[in-house]
């Protein structure tokens, strides 16, 4: 795998500085994906309303439409980023997404929204793979599980903070300094094309640090889906349990992402600026919180000797609780405290499967990383946001959103914890081949 190396003295001395550089653009990449990918959520209503959709059409636009091709892309470029320069991807990937972002915004129908959320997938497939690639490179062992939760934290505060920011723009936008900025275009449109903006400061920056720091690389080889395939054919049933508790996961979180700020317009009569900025700031707060316990946990059990799937079960115990304050009821102490709890022990539950990934296929990071992140993306984005508003339209009634969102965080925690706890010991002697080959090699 071709990655950016460092050696004893440069982890130790003088390039301590410029290595953590990296992986806080690489965070803040994955904050402005995550933002640009959970923007629409907030304009949820407005949509609804000028293009005349129902729940199960905007839960279709929120997941499959943006999963379809971000699924067998990031298994492709799972398999580029073994031999590219990964922060010139990273550059190449933000200038693509935000031409999609864009194109969202000029969307004159629902068949160009789904169009345009297509190649959104599509560009952001290589950001993890890529990504993740540089972070076990550069991470020693022991730190890997609080370097992927630095990472993974850009993701979980993107999602907050595509509510949090477009909340305050709407406001912004529609104030007397910035109408008439861009005449002719509805406040929502305007929307995205201001959240582009920072996109391209980042892609600059990745460029100017893959300039100064790369190392001189190894001759690439070429990379294949055969050593990771090869892990997933020696232990199917753990793996197969490993990676749909971890899309469960994905799915709880997911649901609540794309749906909350329209259960709190729903339920409290929030305008889209106002719920953007209640549940971004809540986001916002909590993610990083659950992104550092789950990782700082996952490390703890790992020095103690304890299996992981203890954290998976006790944070996904927590996140029901808060599931139940969130829809059960509402009012805004109860609401803010339910996402809040759903927030940081979801969080922590995610991070808890991502770093547990980290040490199966050590000859193929690239690979397998991008195996583990298309399978929970498509469980996470193809099931959570299309199943609740399939419930909302179908069993429960437009009127109970609510109750179409905790059946399904809760069935999906259910899910996840069973799985986790009831596969441990499987996992557990997936992890020591895995140590033994490395040792080996």
């Amino acid at each position: 795998m071709t990655v950016l190396t460092f050696n004893k003295q440069d982890r130790l001395g003088g390039t301590r500085v410029a290595s953590a550089a990296p992986l806080g653009l690489l965070a803040l990449t994955h904050f402005l994906m995550t933002a640009d990918r959970n923007l629409p959520a907030l304009v949820l209503p407005i949509l609804k309303q000028q293009f005349a959709l129902s729940d199960t059409a905007l839960g279709f636009l929120q997941g499959p439409a943006f999963v379809l091709f971000f699924v067998v892309a990031t298994l492709a470029f799972g398999r580029v980023v073994d031999r590219a320069p990964h922060l010139k991807l990273l550059a190449i990937s933000i200038v693509l997404w935000t031409l999609a972002s864009i194109g969202f915004g000029l969307a004159t129908s629902w068949q160009q929204l789904v169009v345009c959320r297509l190649m959104l997938g599509l560009f952001q497939a290589a950001v993890a793979p890529a990504a993740l690639s540089v972070i076990v490179a550069r991470t020693p062992v022991e730190r890997v599980g609080r370097a992927i939760s630095v990472f993974t934290t850009g993701s979980a505060v993107g999602r907050g903070g595509a509510m949090l920011l477009g909340g305050a723009l709407l406001a912004l936008i529609a104030s007397p300094f910035m109408r008439g900025t861009l005449p002719g275009f509805e406040t929502w449109r305007v929307l995205f094309f201001l959240s582009t903006l920072p996109n391209l400061l980042v892609a600059v920056a990745l460029l100017l640090t893959d300039r100064r720091g790369r190392a001189p690389a190894p001759p690439p080889r070429s990379p294949s889906l055969l050593p990771a395939l090869g892990w997933l054919r020696a232990w199917p049933l753990a793996f197969a349990a490993h990676l749909t508790a971890a899309g469960s996961v994905i799915v709880l979180i997911q649901a609540v992402s794309a749906w909350m700020p329209t259960l709190l317009q729903r339920e409290l009569g929030l305008s889209s600026a106002r719920s953007g900025i209640v549940s971004g700031l809540i986001v916002v707060l909590g993610a990083p919180l659950g992104h550092r316990l789950g990782g700082a946990l996952v490390d703890v059990c790992r020095r103690t000797g304890r299996s992981p799937s203890l954290v998976v079960v006790v944070t996904l115990a927590l996140g029901v609780v808060g599931a139940a304050l969130l829809c059960l009821a509402p009012s805004m102490i109860t609401m803010s405290l339910g996402l809040f709890m759903l927030t940081v022990f979801g969080g922590a539950a995610a991070v808890a499967f991502l770093v547990m990934f980290q040490r199966m296929s050590p000859d193929a990071h690239g690979v397998s990383n991008a195996i583990f992140f298309a399978v929970t993306t498509l469980m996470g984005l193809g099931l959570g946001p299309p199943v609740i508003g399939l419930l909302s339209d179908r069993v429960f009634g437009p009127g109970e959103l609510g109750k179409a969102l905790l059946s399904t965080t809760a069935v999906a925690a259910a899910v996840a914890a069973s799985l986790a706890w009831g596969s441990r010991k499987a996992w557990a002697r997936v992890v020591r081949a895995a140590e033994t080959r490395g040792v080996d090699a």
